[in-house]
């Protein structure tokens, strides 16, 4: 059996090169081979490109959040009073997974971060958490004091989103959490949704839920008919295309349902009602006839944890490998043991989800980026144990596909401690590039073995992609038997 291709490194840009671009490298796994295969090589499709922005720092002004907020849970009881509070808001202040969208009406980027309040100098032990709200012009400028006409009402950016959340008195990790922004592409109206997590006390779990910022309006999302599910998290946000108008007019209007991928292996697809939150499956891959189970990279590894999760908003690509059929582009993030002793390595893919309505596939996903040195710093770059173990793309902010353009403007965080923003372009020219979408397009869905193929071979895809990531963890941390050497 061949080695797994590694995650290969962003290349150093050219020293006499006025392009603002640096060149990364990637390999991936293409829905194109028999399924079940015995190896990933056969599915593998090496040696793609892509170029990447040098990111931009999104910085959160702490002080002026923390003078907004007034809470219980917001107890400076306990800090050094020889502080002065801009001081004391340094040691009790953070910021991350900053999510954005553009709002094609008003030509300007709508931005949301999680701030947290923690006490005795542990950012990871946070006290609540908010949601504080930007609006930044196409150039990245924070525009203050900038009104939204909605409906009647003019509101006012930036501004603490009008979350309620529950909490107990000396507990922590309340408040909304992993913030993502989408908005429904192509209709008029059109409201963001910002999709998070929050704790409810009733469960004591962890709980999906959305806020609409213009109108103020928040639901739990849960599942029709069912108690508590569980701690729920890490749902991938789209919306379905529609090819009918909802007026007489022929003017597009916002759907009243939002889709998720819930889970990635197997693949579930959830759809949620965005008025009363009801959500039910629409599609749960079946597993059966396939060898999910001897291609798991913890067979490699013993690294029982290796998974895809979360990620990004998934957004239409403009292509498709045939009629009647619409692909998604999206980055999830893969989560590994592998490399780092107890730490956990995460690292985002390109992933390709292709639907005809009914049922979905991959039909392709990357091996891990790390976007070099465009998003990470020297010491973050060469350190891949600590900070720069944890590098996630919260949401595709704007996706330009015109051939000309092949732009994905992309909102990130790394080590959990920044929000930083880049513009990734190359992946439209990718996915065209791949065999499926150069094929005899007439080729029709409903052909059961077309069916049966494209859906089974998603199990090899998905874990192919975990596997690089386990890859990379042992190749660049010197890592034998899972314990670092030095």
């Amino acid at each position: 059996m061949q080695s797994l291709p590694h995650i290969w490194r962003a290349s150093e840009p050219a020293s006499d090169s006025h392009e603002p671009y640096e060149l990364l490298e990637i390999s991936g796994y293409s829905n194109t081979r028999i399924p079940n295969g015995p190896y990933c090589d056969d599915i593998l499709v090496p040696g793609q490109e892509l170029r990447i922005s040098k990111s931009i720092y999104l910085e959160d002004d702490n002080l002026e959040i923390a003078e907004t907020i007034v809470h219980p849970m917001v107890d400076y009881t306990g800090q050094s009073k020889d502080l002065s509070f801009k001081e004391t808001v340094k040691k009790t202040w953070g910021a991350m997974a900053g999510s954005s969208v553009w709002l094609e009406k008003y030509q300007v980027y709508f931005s949301v971060t999680r701030v947290f309040f923690y006490t005795q100098g542990v950012k990871h032990w946070p006290k609540i958490s908010f949601l504080y709200a930007q609006i930044y012009d196409p150039s990245w400028t924070k525009l203050n004091n900038f009104t939204i006409s909605w409906q009647g009402e003019s509101i006012v950016f930036p501004r603490v989103l009008d979350v309620e959340a529950e909490y107990e008195i000396g507990g922590g990790f309340y408040g909304p959490e992993d913030p993502r922004v989408i908005i429904e592409q192509g209709v008029q109206d059109a409201e963001p949704i910002v999709v998070f997590n929050m704790v409810q006390l009733r469960d004591k779990v962890r709980s999906m839920y959305i806020h609409r910022p213009f109108s103020n309006f928040t639901t739990n999302l849960k599942f029709s008919g069912k108690g508590n599910t569980g701690t729920q998290k890490n749902w991938s946000p789209f919306f379905m295309p529609r090819n009918y108008t909802d007026s007489i007019d022929n003017q597009r209007w916002p759907s009243k349902h939002i889709n998720f991928i819930f889970d990635w292996h197997p693949l579930k697809i959830t759809r949620c009602h965005l008025l009363n939150g009801n959500c039910d499956f629409v599609y749960s891959q079946d597993q059966s006839g396939t060898k999910y189970s001897d291609h798991v990279a913890m067979n490699k590894y013993n690294d029982t944890q290796s998974a895809m999760r979360g990620g990004s908003n998934f957004e239409p690509l403009g292509i498709s490998p045939g009629p009647g059929l619409t692909s998604f582009v999206g980055f999830p993030r893969t989560h590994t043991d592998a490399g780092c002793g107890k730490e956990a390595i995460y690292r985002p893919v390109v992933a390709i989800m292709t639907t005809n309505g009914t049922h979905f596939y991959l039909d392709y996903m990357s091996s891990g980026l790390d976007f070099g040195h465009s998003v990470l710093t020297e010491a973050q770059y060469n350190d891949v144990c600590d900070k720069g173990r944890i590098l996630l793309t919260n949401s595709i902010a704007k996706l330009d596909p015109r051939p000309q353009h092949d732009k994905i403007t992309l909102s990130m965080t790394v080590a959990d401690s920044t929000v930083q923003v880049a513009n990734l372009h190359g992946v439209g020219n990718l996915v065209s590039n791949l065999p499926q979408f150069n094929l005899n397009k007439t080729a029709a869905w409903h052909n059961e073995a077309v069916q049966a193929f494209r859906l089974n071979v998603t199990h090899d895809v998905l874990v192919c992609a975990v596997q690089t990531i386990s890859d990379y963890a042992i190749r660049f941390t010197n890592v034998t038997d899972r314990t670092i050497t030095t």
